[in-house]
């Protein structure tokens, strides 16, 4: 390996394969370490890093029951005084032991000890906090000129306040006698206020200097304020379109852009902050917030009043929701208790049960119950016991009259499920069958509403256009309706609102953008037409007429600048461009060198913007017909849920109208096919129902269950699964031989319909005759037999069938059917295939969704990329495509992360979260963020040299596994430098060190230049951050 300057030869000694060496000497004999308190000045505080907090030297809180002598006292404190060596100056140092030497009384000398060592070394910090970390932090923002820097110098004094006020903390709360010293805890109550306040400062800094860069321009402070915006937690996305479209019409030549900018982004800001107290004022108001008592409502509502920022409201949120969770809980155990009690009551005071023993259960089961979800079931059975005794007193066709009222008036479940219950309460031969069927009626009913109301509530939830109030107040109205009709109207009104919500913003925001194109002079007729306009798309032609208008007239100039000036304008306008050609076009006008140059720009930007208004227009038509298309589908009362989610898949994977005209009418015939066949169906069920109830074997209870299967399917196989169950069941009780024999020849016959007739006629032959059966244990090996050979070929024709399904995309109907396999291996071989079919598919759908989201691709990118993931055929496939488009992503900016090793002066370099909050909890100190890395771009690897405990970093692959081949050992990438070059990142090198701490790498020139006057080499720029 060639000697540089950038691996040190020495370290390259044979790697040691234990662990990392641990260092226990602080290495201060380096000969670029003038004294310990100028190595904490100059690494601590040169730019806005924070410097290393206090080292904690002292033992913990010791408590000693012997009272020490005079001579033992001196002795101690002068050996805890030596351990606080590094955080003293010599003459400091001096001043302590001779004040703990003259001390004449044990009190004296630990006062001293406190007052000349403990104190001094906390007010060293604090000085060195304030002249040092401070100091240079304004000088930063002295250099800063295109903002104001008053409010961040405040701020670094209030950090300097906070810092001082924690060491008067410390000086209250010390204490040092002869049996107690608690430095330590003092000490690391200190040093975490200390810690905190160097990142507050840095971060102050780094925001002065964000805002600076971004004041730099208006291109760049347009981009920052609209990532903000968008960031906005709480606010609607109508609102940010609303701000964003404000935001974006700022132009260079206005007077203040960057302060109107500022305003624009503080008033969203606040808006957001409005918009989170109204979610936590929300949830006070709610039912459950009511459970708070008086005091704590007023305590939460003042919290929230003197909040002024969403982070603060977001904590109070935390405090609320858990408040009321904890309140909730214990009104839930309260009732429970409550209603344990009174549930109790009734059950013995209960005259209508006549059954000792019925009351005896139900009270036993009641005292056990845990749960208000185990109590209900108790109470379940209760009111079950009570209707079974009062229709013990009714005759059964006055139950069955009831029971038919009851099932004719459930406003939720389809004809046909309506007529199979009817056609069983009509046959039922028992009043507690008919309470059977009209409670499975009842639970049909209302599964339909949970199901109508959850779907209706995320389709009010994913309207983009509606406030947080309005989403919670037509949730509300949804769990109110009693009817899926009723469900459907409410989720039609929130769907009408946000359109008149999108509409409104919409119509306002054109308004001020007319209003800004200075070179039109009717003005006032653009603005009627706006709020005369019916459509969102008619109000975006208005505003392209009138930009047009303007540009026409406003070009009719030959001064430079004022081209300039509307070509800016109107590309504003231009909203179909995305990001990048937006920017794009803004370069190449402030680049034009005359007006016919920005005519050119304006007129290549035009052309991109219709042709990307044709195509979104075109996605919106595909969009809105894919909306009806599934509306359609949903409709169709036939169909099955998985049928639908089936069709509606189909229909999201289309990307043309004929295709989803052709998924539209496949539903519909399939709707139609069921329709035709329900009366095929309707009659099973009804001869099954007739059959199984006629089964002599099976007890009153096992019919009901079967009857109520049977009521459930919805298709002719299922109908047949459980008539063989019933059937088996009924033969497995059956003692009599000759019976035994007649009901196995019927199920083999009619049952395992898999079989051929040969077959039937081959298992029928070896049960004996009607007159001679075999042996019922013979009997039952034989239909066992028949049984499996039956599971077997049965399983081999459904699996063609599911196959074909799979193909068609049927995969939710193929599930369904894949649990009517009768062999496990084969039931568990295909629901594994199948559900890795509906993995992907919804993984296209997220895929696709996300696509639509992403505004930094073309129309044609976006639709060559759809392609690539309908053609996906595999995971691997789909995750690929994914990785292409989000390759076009622009980068973003990742804090890169800095931790010191006070023992031997490295610095650990990391995007990593969780290794930098692991290597300070052993010990490095939390130096905060050191600049903004990327979330992709030009990968930089590390090493670890295990010999000497040095890290090395390098955008080089060559150079990696060159100095890898050394002994060095590899960690990977460890952040990205930034392909735009915005920020440079420094790194210089020490050539007095031998170990580790040879590199520094900083965004900070002052840093740099700091370092080199102490003999450090000047490297260059080694990597690039992000602003």
């Amino acid at each position: 390996m060639k000697k540089n300057k950038n691996v040190r030869q020495d370290n390259l000694s044979a790697v040691n394969t234990g662990s990392k060496r641990v260092y226990k000497m602080y290495k201060a004999k380096k000969n670029w370490v003038v004294a310990p308190v100028l190595l904490a000045t100059v690494l601590g505080t040169i730019g806005t890093a924070p410097i290393s907090v206090l080292a904690q030297t002292t033992d913990a809180t010791t408590t000693v029951a012997v009272v020490k002598t005079l001579e033992a006292a001196k002795e101690d404190s002068l050996k805890k005084l030596d351990s606080l060596v590094e955080s003293m100056t010599a003459t400091q140092m001096d001043t302590a032991k001779k004040a703990i030497n003259a001390a004449t009384s044990n009190e004296a000398v630990y006062n001293a000890l406190k007052t000349n060592g403990y104190n001094v070394v906390v007010n060293n910090a604090v000085v060195n906090f304030e002249s040092t970390t401070v100091a240079n932090a304004n000088k930063e923002l002295a250099k800063l000129t295109n903002i104001s820097t008053d409010s961040y110098m405040n701020n670094n004094m209030t950090s300097v306040q906070t810092v001082k006020n924690a060491q008067q903390t410390f000086v209250n709360e010390t204490t040092v006698t002869d049996t107690t010293d608690n430095f330590k805890t003092t000490q690391a109550k200190f040093n975490t206020v200390l810690a905190a306040q160097n990142e507050v400062v840095a971060q102050n800094t780094k925001n002065a200097q964000t805002m600076n860069a971004q004041n730099a321009n208006v291109a760049t402070k347009k981009q920052a304020a609209v990532a903000t915006v968008n960031g906005l937690t709480y606010l609607s996305q109508t609102r940010k379109d609303a701000y964003n479209a404000q935001i974006n019409a700022v132009i260079a030549s206005d007077a203040g852009w960057a302060t109107t900018i500022d305003n624009l982004t503080n008033q969203a800001i606040q808006e957001d902050v409005t918009a989170a107290k109204a979610v936590v004022e929300a949830k006070l108001a709610s039912a459950d917030g009511q459970l708070l008592s008086t005091e704590k409502q007023a305590q939460f509502t003042a919290s929230l009043n003197q909040a002024t920022t969403t982070a603060q409201v977001q904590k109070i949120d935390a405090e609320v929701t858990k408040a009321i969770a904890e309140a909730k809980a214990a009104h839930d155990k309260a009732q429970f208790e409550q209603n344990k009690k009174a549930l109790i009551g009734a059950i013995n005071n209960d005259t209508t049960i006549t059954d000792t023993k019925v009351k005896t259960d139900l009270i036993a089961k009641a005292n056990s119950a845990t749960t208000q979800a185990e109590l209900d079931k108790v109470n379940a059975e209760y009111q079950a016991a009570i209707n079974n005794a009062i229709n013990e007193k009714k005759d059964i066709e006055q139950v069955r009259a009831e029971g038919l009222a009851t099932v004719k008036a459930l406003p939720n479940i389809t004809e046909l499920s309506r007529g199979n219950y009817i056609y069983a309460i009509e046959n039922a031969s028992s009043k507690s069958a008919i309470n059977t069927y009209v409670a499975q009626a009842q639970a049909e009913n209302n599964a339909a509403l949970a199901t109508a109301r959850t779907a209706a509530i995320a389709e009010v939830n994913g309207y983009t256009h509606l406030s947080a109030a309005e989403k919670t107040a037509f949730t509300n109205a949804i769990n109110k309706e009693m009817t899926v009709t009723g469900v459907q109207a409410q989720a039609k009104a929130a769907k009408d609102k946000d359109a008149a919500n999108y509409l409104a913003t919409t119509k306002a925001e054109a308004v001020k953008t007319v209003n800004k194109l200075e070179y039109l002079d009717n003005t006032e007729m653009y603005v009627n037409q706006i709020n005369a306009a019916t459509s969102v798309d008619a109000v975006n032609s208005i505003v392209d007429t009138a930009a047009a208008e303007n540009l026409k007239m406003g070009l009719e100039t030959t001064d430079l600048n004022q081209a300039k000036k509307v070509g800016l304008a109107t590309v504003d306008t231009y909203m179909y461009l995305t990001p990048s050609e937006k920017e794009a076009a803004v370069k190449e006008i402030n680049a034009a060198k005359s007006v016919d140059g920005v005519k050119k720009v304006l007129a290549n930007a035009e052309t991109t913007n219709a042709a990307n208004k044709q195509a979104a227009d075109a996605a919106k038509v595909l969009a809105d017909a894919k909306a009806a298309a599934m509306k359609t589908i949903n409709g169709l009362s036939s169909l099955t849920e998985a049928q639908k989610a089936d069709y509606n898949s189909k229909v999201a994977a289309a990307d043309t109208q004929a295709k989803i005209d052709k998924v539209v009418s496949d539903a519909q015939a399939a709707d139609a096919k069921i329709k035709a066949e329900a009366q095929a169906l309707k009659e099973a069920k009804e001869m099954t129902i007739a059959n199984v109830t006629k089964l002599p074997y099976l007890t009153n209870q096992q019919k009901t269950d079967y009857v109520a299967q049977i009521l459930a399917a919805n298709s002719m196989k299922q109908v047949e699964e459980i008539s063989l169950a019933a059937k088996q069941q009924n033969l497995s009780q059956t003692t009599n031989p000759k019976e035994y024999y007649a009901n196995a020849v019927d199920i083999i016959n009619n049952e395992l319909t898999a079989l051929n007739a040969e077959q039937q006629k081959g298992y029928v032959q070896e049960l004996g005759t009607a007159t001679s059966p075999k042996s019922i244990e013979s009997m039952k090996a034989t239909v066992a037999k028949a049984t499996a050979q039956n599971a077997k070929q049965f399983d081999e024709q459904l699996i063609k069938e599911i196959d074909k399904m799979i193909a068609a995309g049927n995969l939710e109907v193929a599930k369904e059917n894949a649990d009517l396999l009768k062999v496990e291996a084969n039931k568990t071989a295909y629901t594994a295939k199948i559900d890795a079919a509906i993995a992907l598919r919804t993984a296209k759908e997220e895929a696709r969704n996300e696509l639509t989201q992403a505004a930094y691709l073309t129309p044609a990118e976006k639709k060559a990329f759809v392609k690539q993931i309908n053609d996906a055929k595999t995971m691997d496939e789909l995750n690929k495509v994914k990785e292409a488009y989000t390759a076009k992503a622009p980068a973003t900016a990742v804090p890169l992360y800095r931790a010191y090793n006070k023992n031997n002066g490295e610095h650990l370099y990391t995007a990593s979260k969780a290794e930098y909050d692991h290597v300070v909890s052993l010990g490095w100190t939390a130096e905060g963020t050191a600049w903004n890395a990327a979330s992709k771009g030009k990968p930089v690897y590390r090493l670890y040299n295990p010999n000497s405990g040095e890290h090395f970093y390098t955008t080089n692959e060559t150079e990696y596994n060159q100095v890898a081949s050394h002994g060095w050992n590899k960690e990977g990438v460890v952040f990205y430098s930034a392909e735009d070059k915005a920020v440079n990142v420094y790194r210089v090198f020490n050539p007095n060190a031998k170990d580790a701490g040879s590199h520094l790498y900083t965004v900070h020139s002052d840093e740099v230049n700091g370092l080199v006057k102490l003999g450090w080499k000047a490297e260059g720029i080694a990597f690039f951050g992000m602003k």
